[in-house]
C-alpha cells in the first residue's frame, strides 16, 4: 500500500476506499465490489498480490461513473 500511496501522491490523484465510495453512493460495499469486478467502475488493486483484493477508486473514475449513472447517484429515474 505504501508504494501505491506514494505513486498516487506523486500524481496528485485522490483515491477512495470501497467503503468511502459506498457511503458516497449510499449503497453497500458488496455492490461497489461487484461494480468494480464487472468493469462498470474503474479501480486500482492495492493488495500487492495478496489473495484478498484491496480496491482503491480514483476520484476521476468515481466522477465518470457518477456522470454515466446520474439517476443512480441523484435519486432520479422512475
Amino acid at each position: 500500500m505504501k508504494g501505491l500511496a506514494r505513486r498516487v501522491q506523486r500524481q496528485n490523484q485522490h483515491v477512495y476506499r470501497v467503503s468511502e465510495v459506498a457511503r458516497r453512493l449510499k449503497t453497500s460495499d458488496t455492490h461497489i465490489i461487484n461494480l468494480i469486478e464487472c468493469g462498470q467502475l474503474e479501480a486500482i488493486d492495492a493488495s500487492g498480490g495478496a489473495p484478498r483484493k484491496m480496491w482503491r477508486v480514483p476520484r476521476e473514475a468515481l466522477e465518470r461513473f457518477q456522470a454515466r449513472n446520474n439517476s443512480l447517484t441523484t435519486g432520479g429515474g422512475k
